[in-house]
């Protein structure tokens, strides 16, 4: 008793027992049922799927990224990722808001009858529009546009070229605007960086 004591008091009762349980056990004694397993940490995995998943419910997205309709003319795409993006915020979370305005002096035809006024952190933004006529539907390939640019989807991610004059407002410095016409809409955007 007096070495147990002794022992305890060094490494503690614990580890004091586990040695005590070594040095007496007879030859071939198992004494693995006298320790108890050490507790398991959560993999990166799991903690990031917690952090998705706490980021889901604060913000009240169905899924890690998820579409939005805030009105006619707004849209929103948010998303939570783990480990935060430099863009992102403190949870993981980010959103691009989508406001189609249409143009007055554009038409139809000419391909520029709406502008596209997206904001959100990203220094460049990555987007895909959907073309639909008389029942058919193309899901154009991604692009990406960097903040600040008017770009058209004829080519998408070039700049516009009637530029700032032809629009009916002044861009904010963070901001992309797309014109196009009522046959396309944004179907996707995310930050590329």
């Amino acid at each position: 008793m007096k070495i147990l004591v002794l022992l305890s008091s060094v490494v503690g009762l614990g580890a004091a027992v586990g040695i005590l349980a070594v040095v007496l056990q007879s030859p071939g004694e198992r004494t693995d049922h006298l320790s108890s397993p050490a507790p398991r940490s959560p993999s990166p995995e799991q903690i990031a799927a917690d952090r998705v998943a706490q980021c889901e419910a604060i913000h009240r997205l169905d899924a890690q990224t998820q579409k939005t309709t805030e009105s006619d003319s707004v849209v929103a795409f948010a998303s939570c990722t783990w480990p935060p993006l430099p863009y992102s915020d403190s949870d993981g979370y980010t959103e691009i808001t989508v406001e189609k305005i249409s143009r007055p002096d554009g038409s139809e035809f000419s391909g520029d009858s709406m502008v596209d006024r997206i904001t959100g952190p990203c220094r460049v933004f990555s987007l895909s529009y959907d073309f639909g006529f008389q029942g058919d539907l193309e899901r154009r390939p991604a692009f990406a546009v960097p903040a600040g640019l008017i770009t058209s989807l004829d080519p998408p991610g070039a700049p516009w070229p009637p530029g700032t004059a032809a629009l009916d407002f002044y861009p904010e410095r963070n901001e992309v605007d797309v014109v196009h016409n009522t046959r396309n809409a944004i179907s996707h955007a995310a930050c590329d960086s």
